[in-house]
């Protein structure tokens, strides 16, 4: 005798179920529409900024501005304010996937491109113009390409091992094991990333978009060597690095929460390794000091300024990724011994030589904090 029949000689019976309420999409009152509203006007203030920037940059005359004070530099520097605070807004108020996920990507490229400059700008300042500084700038896209695809690779091609038992388990089962684990998935990323390539199509999505965005980047920079880069690299960091971290407040998905970190982290290692060494390359000869003079008395803090967006790459990997994570623990520490190890280098060379001031104590006062930080995780 089945359950219902068993109901209905018992006199009961199957409640009915509620009735279900279908609203359209445009009318959802969960969708944030003022955020939406307020991304839209912060677009077209952001793109009409962009444009008349280039206008008055490239204008020979100033009788354009001068009959209409609205397209002059300063307003147009407010309607570019006014643009990126509303794209900003937006950016925090909606957590939908795709909008989340066009920011998200948005960032990633001004991020990059950023950092693609700023390499190009030091490498230019430091080793000459030309084939040498876009080599080294190909070395930092390599290093991006390949931190954008390792969470895609993980998850397609997981490292694995074996346990006492002879069964093979993925990295990260074992918190016992961590360091060990973390060790063995980079040394085999580069066959495991191979066989996503052939076999996985996010992996091949994302060595794809992240290869094309960076040559396009290079390309694009290698025409702008005349200029000074410096502002603008740094300025699409921060920028960029700022939409990563609204990117990553509102993803669910850890593969691209921890693209985007991996972006971040690796730029803030390599700029942190070049500017910090600083302390010694000038003295044997390879590169300028941290800071240092060209004709015509102009100081370029090439070297200050890699170990300040190093430190604060590194720190805002560890925002990503959490203290408490491998990774995160491991950046930690790296700070601080990379700290403590400049620090050392910077007194013993103002032992032998005139170095403190301004170098060495600038050096020293930025791996102080660099350690503080490190320290404070």
């Amino acid at each position: 005798m089945t359950q219902a029949v068993a109901e209905q000689e018992r006199g009961e019976t199957a409640p009915a179920s509620a009735p279900v309420t279908i609203v359209p999409s445009g009318l959802d009152q969960s969708q944030p529409r003022t955020a939406r509203l307020i991304g839209a006007c912060g677009l077209i203030f952001l793109a009409f900024g962009l444009l008349m920037q280039l206008v008055n940059a490239y204008s020979e005359t100033p009788r354009f501005t001068a009959r209409l004070p609205i397209l002059g530099v300063p307003m147009v520097t407010v309607w570019l304010i006014l643009g990126l605070a509303g794209v900003m807004w937006h950016a925090l108020r909606d957590s939908d996937r795709a909008m989340r996920r066009v920011y998200g990507l948005a960032g990633y490229a001004v991020f990059v491109f950023g950092a693609v400059l700023l390499t190009l700008a030091v490498a230019t300042a430091w080793i000459g113009s030309g084939v040498r500084a876009i080599v080294a700038t190909s070395v930092l896209g390599a290093f991006i390409v390949m931190g954008t695809a390792a969470p895609f690779v993980a998850q397609a091609v997981p490292a694995t091992r074996t346990n006492d038992q002879g069964v093979s388990e993925a990295d990260g089962s074992s918190t016992t094991a961590g360091s060990a684990t973390t060790i063995r998935a980079i040394l085999t990323f580069l066959p495991r990333w191979l066989h996503g390539l052939m076999s996985n199509s996010l992996v091949q999505q994302a060595t794809v978009v992240s290869l094309v965005a960076v040559v396009a980047f290079i390309v694009g920079s290698s025409a702008l060597t005349p200029l000074n880069l410096i502002p603008y690299a740094l300025g699409g960091l921060t920028l960029g690095a700022a939409f990563l971290l609204i990117f990553s407040r509102h993803e669910t998905e850890t593969t691209w929460r921890d693209a985007a970190s991996n972006v971040v982290g690796l730029v803030g290692v390599l700029a942190a390794l070049v500017g910090l060494n600083t302390v010694w390359t000038d003295a044997a000869g390879l590169v300028p000091s941290l800071l240092y003079t060209v004709e015509g008395g102009t100081v370029l803090a090439n070297g200050l300024t890699l170990g300040v967006v190093g430190l604060l790459g590194l720190w805002g990997f560890i925002l990503l990724r959490g203290s408490d994570s491998d990774l995160g623990y491991a950046a930690a520490w790296f700070m601080i011994v990379v700290g403590v190890a400049a620090v050392v280098a910077a007194v013993t060379r103002s032992l032998f030589q005139y170095y403190m001031i301004p170098n060495g104590y600038l050096l020293i006062m930025l791996v102080l904090v660099d350690a503080g930080v490190g320290v404070g995780f």
